[in-house]
């Protein structure tokens, strides 16, 4: 009499699906691939013990789980039921879920590289926590101290003298910083003041400015008045502070600063503004390697006192000022070459620095014309929907999905 591996009811909670019967003679290879695949899975040798695999009531188990047969509706909703219905969580709880109670060769492989990757719901509504694709396009390196700086605001903070906002002005290229207390209220023609007060008599013009998009540095005012002064405007991309890395990072340390100052009801930062700015530069930049008074000024300032001393000395010191000017220029240009590398790194993570030539090419994204993909959307559906909510209806951003549907566009462009 023929045995026959007969799957009746699968249940997680509530009877699932029903299956068709399956002639065990025409199941051998299932028989013969679980035998092999259970040899390779330690969950498997952990947990099974001597039970091993066995047939009992028309049903193959490997210890007390199921052994599920080579039917792809069966499996499908086996997945269903541990990921979607269990609230779309991620392999390691959707496997969680399976590797209890049901088996089959590949099913971990399965469920990690095809079902939860494909999975559209999960596409749209989770965060992606991995790097965008594509290689990374930093900003050039500046060619002398005071070309390129960047620009950017940190506000409102509290109430101080008058002030509650905070201005910060970044050499790119590591040699000067500048903190200007203002307001949030302030106008173009205002900061504009205060920018050629600060800077401008200190570093004379530069010939570019990286900021984000203010609204001062896109009004009229300011791009007319660059416009005439030769300056170029470079505006980070909308929603994307990594454009103007130098700022995020200045902005970051003077907070961070700040916190160690600030009294308790959150006072006294105007005060302590200068404090923090001769400690940001007078600490080494760990891209370029000196610190920022050592590229302005050709030296750190003192600190601590002598503990003892100087030895008198026999003959007056001479003052080479070539040798120094010359030191200042080879400083710089150390800077310059230490930035290139730092900058080469973030770019190409996985290549080595010491084969890093002027012809290496970057690799590209991975897409091809008939790639499917899903456009991030997290930084402008709160604008677009907002145009069809009804007035009064609170509506959250924390809610809206982070990208659009999968579709295949015309064409890729290449940057």
């Amino acid at each position: 009499m023929e045995k026959r591996l007969e799957i009746r009811y699968l249940t997680l909670g509530k009877p699932l699906v029903r299956v068709r019967t399956v002639a065990f003679p025409s199941d051998k290879k299932l028989v013969t691939t679980t035998s092999a695949s259970v040899v390779n899975d330690r969950f498997i040798l952990a947990n099974v013990g001597s039970l091993g695999i066995r047939l009992t009531d028309g049903l193959l188990y490997v210890g007390d789980r199921l052994v599920i047969p080579r039917v792809n509706s069966l499996r499908e909703s086996l997945f269903r039921c541990a990921h979607d219905a269990l609230g779309h969580f991620g392999f390691d709880k959707s496997y969680g879920a399976l590797r209890d109670s049901y088996y089959w060769p590949g099913m971990r492989k399965e469920l990690e590289e095809m079902y939860i990757p494909s999975c559209t719901d999960c596409q749209r509504n989770k965060s992606t926590t991995t790097k965008p694709p594509g290689p990374l396009h930093p900003l050039p390196v500046p060619d002398n101290r005071g070309d390129a700086i960047a620009i950017d605001f940190i506000g409102p903070l509290p109430s101080d003298n008058g002030f509650d906002c905070i201005a910060t002005v970044t050499d790119r290229l590591g040699a000067d910083l500048r903190l200007i207390p203002t307001r949030t209220n302030v106008s173009a023609s205002e900061f504009a003041t205060l920018f050629f007060d600060s800077w401008n008599c200190e570093n004379g013009l530069p010939t570019e400015i990286v900021s984000d998009r203010d609204k001062l540095f896109v009004s009229h005012f300011w791009a007319a008045l660059h416009k005439l002064t030769g300056v170029k405007l470079k505006l980070s991309t909308a929603y994307h502070p990594q454009t103007d890395g130098s700022s995020e990072r200045t902005n970051k340390s003077l907070i961070q600063a700040l916190r160690y100052h600030v009294s308790r009801n959150q006072t006294g930062w105007v005060r302590a503004l200068p404090r923090v700015r001769f400690a940001l530069m007078n600490t080494n930049n760990a891209s370029t390697g000196f610190s920022r008074f050592h590229l302005h000024l050709g030296r750190s300032p003192r600190l601590l006192p002598p503990l003892s001393a100087p030895p008198p000395e026999s003959t007056p010191p001479t003052f080479d000022a070539d040798r120094l000017l010359r030191q200042i220029e080879t400083d710089v240009f150390e800077a310059r070459d230490n930035l290139f590398l730092a900058k080469s790194r973030r770019r190409i993570p996985r290549t080595s620095i010491a084969h890093l030539t002027p012809n290496t090419t970057l690799a590209t994204s991975s897409y091809s014309p008939r790639s499917t993909v899903a456009v991030t959307i997290c930084n402008v559906a709160i604008t677009v929907s907002l145009n069809s909510w009804s007035a009064g209806t609170d509506r959250t951003k924390s809610f809206m999905l982070t990208t659009t549907r999968p579709y295949t566009p015309l064409t890729f462009l290449t940057l």
